[in-house]
């Protein structure tokens, strides 16, 4: 989606972010419906203290991909044989981020997931405990 295109007017989310994680968050936990990114978000406002401002940010990212529903779907197979797989959540924030509990887990997510020919390519990987605290 080209956002410039769409919203010539509206400026960078960069330097608008200091006032960003005060407007999403309530509608987080307005809009969010998804369990595991209910649980993520609830993990992330309880720990909200110990929680870096880095760890902070990454959470927010992960959990606008439960706000935007991934409409992408890949088709596969030729004539009658065609099958159609759709992305769900979880596929969207895996694309964004791998989440792990130690880096090794993070090193298997990511082999697994980039050997699944049928899921988007991985933009970044990250290891995460509890959202760097």
């Amino acid at each position: 989606m080209d956002f410039k295109n769409l919203y010539p007017k509206a400026e960078s989310l960069l330097l608008k972010y200091d006032d960003f994680p005060v407007k999403i968050v309530p509608i987080f936990e307005d809009e969010i419906k998804d369990p595991t990114s209910r649980q993520t978000l609830s993990e992330m406002m309880n720990n909200e203290k110990t929680v870096p401002e880095n760890g902070r940010a990454c959470g927010i990212f992960y959990l606008i991909h439960s706000l935007l529903i991934p409409t992408a779907k890949l088709i596969t197979g030729s004539g009658s044989q065609k099958a159609i797989t759709r992305f769900s959540i979880r596929d969207s924030q895996a694309s964004f981020l791998l989440v792990g509990s130690t880096v090794a887990a993070c090193d298997e997510e990511r082999r697994r997931f980039s050997g699944d020919k049928k899921k988007h390519s991985t933009t970044g990987h990250c290891y995460w405990n509890n959202f760097g605290s």
